[in-house]
């Protein structure tokens, strides 16, 4: 069974919206603008109704019945609140012709790209700057540092050194102290060998001379 042509799922809405587009002189388009607005003008005619209906309740009409004078009601309220009304030919002729009248700026005759004045071109800043209290000339050949800065001495505590540190350790800690004494002792008995060892070597010498 062959599929369906997009034609025949169409509404008969559809070929109205159809032959309205072709009285425009609307040829090519996608189908789906069709459907398009086809869901504008079923919400468009819907909301038009609910407002008529409206207003046919707010009068008191007596058959309930939405009348011509409700739907023309409706669509001029539509037709002010959702949809702008383009101005008249007219009033654009007159703001055409009153624009015109303002002559251009005069171009420059020199080499180059011609172009107007700098305040008239689109690349021109669109602010100004104006400082306060602008700070004064300085002269850069003079020194910026104060004289005597870096010359006097640095007061303050003396530079401690490893003693001060060792000495300081020794008071916190005893346990320091005796691994400390401990250590000159061994380094004295070691002081004393070599001492002794040197003496055997000279000894030596002396006797094969």
């Amino acid at each position: 069974m062959p599929a369906p042509r997009e034609d025949e799922l169409l509404p008969s809405d559809g070929f109205v919206i159809k032959q309205v587009l072709d009285s425009m002189g609307i040829k090519e388009y996608e189908p789906r603008v069709v459907h398009q607005l086809l869901d504008f003008m079923y919400r468009n005619v819907a909301e038009v109704l609910q407002v008529a209906e409206a207003f046919s309740d707010r009068a008191g009409s007596v058959k309930r019945e939405i009348g011509l004078e409700d739907v023309m009601l409706a669509i001029q309220a539509k037709a002010t609140t959702s949809f702008v009304t383009p101005p008249s030919q007219d009033a654009l002729q007159s703001m055409a012709d009153r624009r015109n009248k303002i002559a251009l700026p005069a171009l420059a005759t020199k080499y180059g790209f011609r172009l107007p004045p700098p305040e008239d071109c689109l690349i021109a800043p669109n602010f100004q700057f104006h400082p306060h209290n602008a700070p004064e000339h300085m002269d850069w050949e003079e020194d910026p540092i104060p004289a005597g800065i870096g010359t006097e001495p640095t007061k303050g505590p003396p530079a401690r050194g490893l003693k001060d540190h060792v000495h300081d350790m020794k008071e916190q800690h005893p346990a320091f102290q005796q691994d400390a004494d401990d250590a000159a002792q061994d380094g004295a008995g070691g002081s004393h060998a070599a001492e002794g060892s040197e003496t055997e070597a000279h000894a030596m010498i002396n006797m094969q001379s």
